[in-house]
């Protein structure tokens, strides 16, 4: 069959195609099911391709690689979503009172690798930690604070149910793993300040409480990182069992740590909120910083990240800290002056800010909204 010059640089779409207004398509890009009559109509042999070659060609047009773009570009998206879901670097604020307690008791490393308690320990707090995450998503659902909230889990799944779900399997794995531990030690201040710290927990989003809408978030998160986990987890974590340990006293060490842990894990979720502030006060959600604002919050920030470190230093020439731990501390000022830094910076625009696994800062992209 011959055709002509017109028809051999291009052919019009006719029958599924004709009613779209497309411009005349390039005959290698054709698809030869769209054409009306056979005296337009090339077969796969007069084309020379198999088709799969032809289905390869269309799929690489520009419109379909424009198509697969914004495909690629979503799941992208989706990644990013789920990773500030999730908030991996979230998880630290759990075994660090873990590993602040070993560290009291032990300080050679080949002994570090070879307790077992450890492990158990940090893989509870873990647990207990993601459990605390879903739930405050699923609570959060029902009062509204996270309908523009893109990164909520709920918002993510779209099923409340199977959050809360996840998240009572997560706390009933995580006790079972703490009641191993209350077991071996034998001493019941492990049971009770653990519990407490559980319990803290709930009552921080949990109903009817919802402590965290009267402010009190932050002391509740003191209360349990500081000055209940770290030292239950002590005394967990004693090398002997028996009368010893449910004996043991806890030390002015032990109570010290306790402090600065505390102290972090507040101002850790204190920034939390920043980006939050307005939702919040929508939701009727009164936070610190919906009561101080952007302005004072970071005065309170930098003072906080101040009298950490005066606290370190207080306690080092006090005698209640070791020297060393001075050297090692000097490892975190670097990355706590950038925070500090990205406040000052940020301050006026706190709307156009996202955390990253809770407690990294981002700059929101402009006219992105997220939802």
């Amino acid at each position: 069959m011959q055709l002509s010059n017109t028809s051999q640089r291009s052919v019009l779409a006719k029958g599924c195609d004709s009613h779209s207004g497309l411009q005349p398509i390039p005959l290698a890009r054709q698809k030869p099911n769209c054409f009306e009559s056979t005296n337009s109509v090339l077969s796969i042999e007069q084309l020379g391709r198999s088709p799969i070659q032809s289905l390869r060609r269309r799929l690489l047009s520009p419109v379909n690689a424009a198509a697969d773009g914004a495909s690629q570009t979503d799941d992208a998206e989706k990644k990013k979503l789920w990773m500030l879901a999730i908030k991996p670097p979230m998880y630290s604020v759990g075994f660090i009172p873990v590993l602040a307690s070993w560290i009291e008791h032990f300080s050679p490393m080949s002994t570090f690798y070879l307790h077992v308690p450890l492990y158990v320990s940090v893989l509870a707090a873990i647990l207990v930690i993601a459990r605390l995450n879903l739930s405050n998503d699923a609570f959060d659902s029902d009062t509204g604070v996270d309908e523009t909230k893109p990164e909520s889990v709920v918002n993510l799944t779209g099923n409340k149910t199977l959050v809360l779900i996840l998240a009572n399997v997560l706390l009933v794995s995580g006790v079972g793993l703490l009641y191993y531990l209350f077991t071996a030690t034998g001493d019941q201040r492990v049971l009770s300040m653990l519990g407490v710290a559980i319990a803290c927990g709930y009552v921080y989003q949990g109903p009817p409480f919802r402590l965290s809408y009267k402010g009190l978030g932050e002391p509740l998160c003191f209360l349990a990182f500081g000055l209940m986990a770290t030292p239950a987890f002590f005394l967990a974590l004693q090398p002997t069992s028996g009368l010893t340990t449910a004996l043991a006293t806890i030390s002015p060490l032990v109570w010290t740590c306790g402090l600065l842990v505390g102290m972090t894990t507040t101002a850790i979720l204190f920034c939390a909120h920043f980006h939050q502030i307005e939702g919040d006060k929508a939701a009727g959600k009164i936070s610190p910083l919906v009561r101080l604002g952007v302005e004072k919050g970071m005065q309170v920030l930098h003072g906080t990240v101040g009298v950490v470190y005066g606290t370190l230093v207080l306690c080092v020439a006090l005698g209640y800290l070791p020297a060393p731990l001075l050297l090692s501390t000097a490892l975190s000022v670097p990355m706590a002056l950038n925070m500090l830094q990205f406040t000052r910076e940020n301050r006026k625009a706190a709307e156009e800010v996202v955390i990253i696994g809770g407690c990294d800062f981002v700059p929101r992209a402009r006219g992105h909204d997220y939802k």
